[in-house]
């Protein structure tokens, strides 16, 4: 009979040296005997034969697919090298539950956010936004583009009284436009109830004329 240590009845075993010396010593699998120095020493067809009636037929099922169940891994980690400090297991997943309270505290501060906005009248859809600055725009566009039209015997005027040059016509036309859209912003204000001020807003006259001094001076 042959007898082995604890580190070749493991390697014949393909299970990890904790594994046989906690076995051994809760008496599952037999000692022969132990050498000069105290160390068990085993029989391998014995332990064999013992860990076969001993031990749990599913834990032997899975040590013969796998070489070795996670316990028995973790032992031979242990075994190897003494006092050697283990990493933790891994962490869990957190579980469905607590993924459905996570889930829940969410959409309860989304409602309250809306609450509140709704509350404070902070929320304005951003089709009713876009809906109102299109109004406004066309708006705008179409008081210009009438003001502007009803200029045109101004204009006609002001070229006929004498020969103008392009940068007098520039002018007249800034100044006209400027007039208009500051006109048609007046009108809509006053059409919609808003406040309107105005202190900022340029007087234009309503039909622009160069200085009659200027006039005077050019002509001499």
């Amino acid at each position: 009979m042959t007898l082995v240590g604890v580190s070749a009845l493991a390697a014949a075993l393909g299970i990890g040296k904790g594994t046989i010396s906690k076995q051994a010593a809760a008496g599952k699998i037999p000692v022969a005997e132990r050498d000069k120095k105290g160390n068990p020493l085993f029989d391998i067809d014995a332990v064999r034969a013992a860990r076969e009636a001993n031990l749990n037929p599913l834990m032997r099922r899975a040590a013969e697919t796998t070489g070795a169940t996670g316990e028995e891994q973790d032992d031979d980690d242990a075994g190897d090298v003494p006092g050697e400090r283990r990493s933790g297991p891994a962490p869990r997943s957190p579980s469905a539950l607590v993924e459905q309270q996570k889930l829940e505290k969410q959409l309860k501060n989304r409602r309250l956010l809306r609450q509140v906005v709704d509350d404070e009248g902070l929320l304005v859809l951003k089709a009713v936004v876009e809906e109102t600055t299109m109004t406004l725009s066309r708006r705008t566009r179409d008081g210009v583009t009438g003001l502007m039209t009803d200029k045109a015997s101004a204009l006609y005027a002001f070229i006929g009284q004498q020969p103008r040059t392009e940068p007098e016509l520039r002018v007249w036309l800034q100044d006209t436009t400027a007039q208009a859209f500051n006109d048609t912003a007046h009108a809509i204000a006053a059409e919609d109830g808003d406040e309107f001020d105005d202190a900022d807003a340029v007087d234009e006259p309503d039909d622009p004329q160069p200085d009659a001094a200027a006039e005077a001076a050019a002509g001499a």
